[in-house]
């Protein structure tokens, strides 16, 4: 009413992707058919805060690689050389034009517009920001949401049944951010508690099936391996 903003969060699916990524990359390679501790993963993000380094420390230990991209190097370097005396490797790159031009799967955590970047235009990108420009000739799969279901009955579903269950699991997770401690930790806990887990992924318009990971992912690899052998 009278466009005042009470400052509750809109549950539009964002929250579920942001904090679902490891379960949403394991999810893709197994789409893939590729063993996701061998691979590597491309980050897109500017804000350097303590959630984007707990998000970037866990994917860490999912993948081979973990890239970042981002026009606010200095600290993302500090970060590297921080992670690095852990003996855990990251690379960060504010490079236009070879950034993500290898990139298989690209995660964007907060940059608005990929068209300036050089991506691998068939490319698989996870958005977990409320809008993203890409370039027209962006053949690849863009993730928007992800359809969510649970284990574990949950009392909200009984107290709530003619509410969208997508949004009470969204709504669950964002509760989590309301505590003053450690918010990413809890959110995690919360996920692996209630055995969270994913049911499909969805595009701007529609589901995102297997067939479409199957032909990308054939194209795919073969573009990047020609281009390791020209290396």
């Amino acid at each position: 009413e009278k466009d005042i903003d009470c400052g509750y969060p809109e549950l539009t699916g964002k929250y579920n992707v942001k904090y679902m990524l490891p379960e949403i990359i394991t999810y893709c390679f197994k789409l893939l058919g590729k063993d996701v501790k061998m691979q590597d993963i491309y980050i897109c993000v500017n804000e350097f805060s303590k959630e984007n380094i707990s998000i970037i420390e866990e994917l860490c230990q999912k993948v081979k690689t973990v890239n970042i991209v981002t026009e606010h190097l200095k600290p993302f370097q500090e970060l590297e050389r921080r992670l690095e005396r852990k003996e855990i490797y990251i690379t960060t790159s504010s490079n236009k034009r070879k950034g993500l031009s290898r990139a298989l799967i690209i995660i964007n955590i907060d940059f608005k517009d990929l068209k300036k970047y050089n991506i691998n235009r068939k490319s698989i990108i996870v958005n977990s920001a409320p809008n993203i420009e890409l370039g027209k000739d962006f053949e690849g799969i863009c993730i928007e949401k992800v359809l969510l279901d649970t284990k574990k009955v949950m009392r909200i579903f009984s107290d709530m049944q003619n509410m969208d269950k997508q949004k009470l699991i969204e709504g669950e997770i964002i509760k989590q951010t309301n505590k003053n401690d450690s918010n990413y930790a809890n959110i995690r806990e919360s996920i692996i508690k209630n055995k969270i887990h994913i049911l499909k992924l969805l595009g701007k318009r529609s589901e995102i099936g297997k067939t479409e990971f199957s032909q990308l992912g054939t194209v795919l690899f073969q573009k990047l391996r020609t281009k390791s052998e020209k290396y």
